[in-house]
């Protein structure tokens, strides 16, 4: 399948395809804002690269989503069991597909990605509803991305989802194909089974002896090892420490009520006039002339439309857009040019405002207090850190910064690069504080750190104590070794006793129900033939169902149980015959679909490789990874 993709993008009828969908996608036409910026790069796809500053901005929003699930994960951690890497390889293959389809001369339109922006959520304004360009600069920076950044990225995404749905649309998986399908899902078996544990074995399990275990423990040292741990203390302060240092009085809360009855008032309405223009251009010489003082009849003669004079509310004016212009336009001043749903362009002028019915004080007062104590928290806490500066500035210890800042001082047991102790319990405050253990653990004995941002805690940590790596003594561990000696010996004298068990019956020379019988136990025959679909409803584990789908006739098989095996044996395999495969044929070529797609994902990754140079920086990427990786 893979071959027939990549035979079918090099094919006439993929040009015909491709210079359909150029056509359809150029109409729009695009400008340089939407080219990638060259630069220092881990890895450089023809004209594109990925940046450091690109992977870590994906490593963040997936760090931030994996702890707001409430799994615990770092950067560092990323690093540690390779997902950093397979962060690097996903950019730099979603940039290797692009550049190759810009290569072909795809490209989607620039009205399409406008379109999708427009949509986002929180980048309309409140009042009128319209599409706002600070909103939306200020939503990208939230997530990382420049408008740059964010608007390529949008348009190669859009360019590789139209040329896959323009080439895979039409695709019909064949009839074998769907008949394998079919038959392969459809398939049913019969078996028979027991369960068995190390207790049902003839012969007792060898005892453990303390020579036995004095080898095992020499053997173990390395697995055995406890890693390096810190001991830390620090301060840590945030907005709603201060929240008890705030007094908020009535009239502090009246006087802020009386600064915002706009917002707490109903929609306001406005009196206003407007002097409409055919044009935008004509529209503005007459703003220019009334903002300069000409009399209004004299500006009339010029040309324009003047409206009678009009008292609303935004919501009573039928044209959006123009409702936005007359409520952002400032009281007593001509401005404009607004355009209009008709096409022309009006200048306005706002004589007065007046709001509409008030919310009682009452009502809001306590959301008024609320606000009030939470900004001027915030104050008093953006105000503590120059005096968190000026105590790491005058070195004093850590407890005298406690004194002067007013936080406790969190001191918390020894603790692992990941925060967890030797009991194996997580250390949140430790772990979820922004690179707190990254930093602590480079860190000097008795070392204090500068004050350190940790988003919107700010935090001087201190390392109290190292614990070296060290292996437990046999003594400290003597019973817990001999349980797991004693038990692996048992899974293994269980597990050569299933071989042996299976060796007879695969020869002839035992069956099932003898081998059940060996040991007192019943063979069961569950009274439905097993299906892949349904197994898991009959009671058999995925791993179960794996084994009893991938043997053949008569073959005995096993899976491993929470404490056990599962042995069984295959007595009959049923397949659909060809009036069920009919019926199931439309089914199998739907879910037949997603395979079909996802080869021509890969067809497309094979080409794009062989026509597009990739080159990798090994020694940038090492020192990327290098700032993540626990010392050793």
């Amino acid at each position: 399948m893979l071959t027939l993709f990549r035979h079918l993008l090099r094919s006439k009828i993929a040009l015909i395809l491709i210079g359909l969908l150029m056509v359809s996608l150029s109409v729009w036409g695009i400008t340089d804002v939407f080219r990638p910026k060259p630069g220092a790069s881990l890895a450089k796809i023809g004209s594109r690269s990925v940046a450091a500053k690109d992977v870590e901005r994906f490593a963040d929003r997936f760090v931030r989503t994996q702890n707001a699930q409430g799994r615990s994960i770092t950067k560092s951690d990323l690093v540690a069991n390779g997902q950093m890497d397979q962060i690097i390889n996903l950019l730099s293959d979603r940039s290797l597909t692009a550049e190759y389809l810009d290569n072909l001369g795809l490209e989607a339109s620039k009205k399409s990605a406008a379109d999708i922006i427009r949509k986002m959520d929180g980048v309309r304004n409140e009042i009128s509803g319209e599409f706002d360009e600070d909103l939306y600069k200020y939503q990208l920076s939230q997530m990382g991305f420049t408008p740059v950044e964010y608007e390529n990225g949008l348009k190669d995404d859009l360019t590789y989802e139209l040329l896959r749905n323009g080439l895979t649309t039409g695709l019909i998986p064949p009839q074998g194909l769907t008949d394998l399908w079919s038959t392969f899902q459809s398939e049913a078996r019969n078996i028979a089974f027991f369960t068995m544990t190390s207790d049902d074995l003839p012969e007792p399990v060898e005892a453990v002896s303390d020579e036995d275990l004095l080898e095992f423990y020499k053997e173990s040292e390395s697995l055995l090892e406890e890693p390096e741990r810190r001991q830390f203390s620090l301060i840590a302060v945030n907005a709603e420490d201060f929240y008890h240092k705030v007094e908020i009085s009535e009239d502090d809360v009246r006087a802020e009520y009386d600064a915002q009855l706009t917002r707490f008032s109903s929609p306001p309405t406005r009196a206003f006039k407007a002097i409409r223009y055919n044009s935008e251009a004509d529209a503005r010489d007459a703003l220019g002339l009334l903002s300069g003082g000409a009399p209004i009849d004299a500006v009339l003669a010029r040309g324009g439309q003047l409206t009678t004079d009009q008292s609303m509310l935004q919501s009573e004016i039928p044209d959006a857009a123009f409702a936005g212009g007359v409520f952002r336009a400032p009281i007593e001043l001509w401005t404009g040019p607004v355009p209009q749903l008709d096409g022309k362009y009006a200048v306005v002028f706002v004589e007065n405002e007046t709001l509409g019915d008030l919310i009682p004080f009452d009502d809001v007062k306590a959301q008024v207090k609320r606000e009030l104590t939470q900004s001027r928290a915030e104050r008093l806490y953006s105000r503590s850190f120059e005096d968190i500066d000026d105590a790491v500035g005058g070195g004093f210890p850590l407890e005298e910064m406690a004194d002067i800042v007013g936080s406790p001082v969190y001191t918390y047991p020894p603790v692992d690069s990941r925060g967890r102790t030797k009991e194996g319990m997580l250390i949140r405050n430790l772990a979820l504080l922004d690179d707190a253990l990254s930093y602590g653990f480079g860190l000097y004995p008795d070392e204090t750190s500068d004050r350190r941002d940790g988003g919107d805690t700010q935090y001087v940590i201190r390392l109290d104590k190292i614990v070296e790596p060290s292996v437990p003594a046999l003594d400290e561990i003597h019973d817990e070794l001999a349980e797991v000696l004693f038990e692996r010996r048992k899974n293994e004298a269980l597990t050569k006793y299933v071989e042996e068990a299976s060796d007879r019956i695969q020869d002839g020379t035992s069956s099932i129900t003898v081998e059940a019988q060996a040991l007192g136990k019943t063979v069961e025959r569950p009274p439905e033939a097993i299906k892949r679909q349904t197994g898991q409803n009959q009671g058999f584990s995925q791993t179960a169902l794996a084994q009893i789908f991938n043997s053949a006739l008569d073959e005995p098989f096993t899976a491993p149980l929470q404490s056990g095996v599962f042995f069984g044996v295959i007595e009959a395999i049923q397949l659909p015959d060809a009036a069920s495969l009919e019926a199931l044929r439309v089914t199998s070529r739907s879910e037949l679909l997603p395979s079909l797609n996802n080869d021509f994902d890969q067809g497309l990754s094979i080409e794009a490789n062989q026509n597009v140079d990739v080159v990798l920086n090994p020694a940038l990427i090492e020192a990327y990874l290098s700032q993540y990786k626990s010392e050793e």
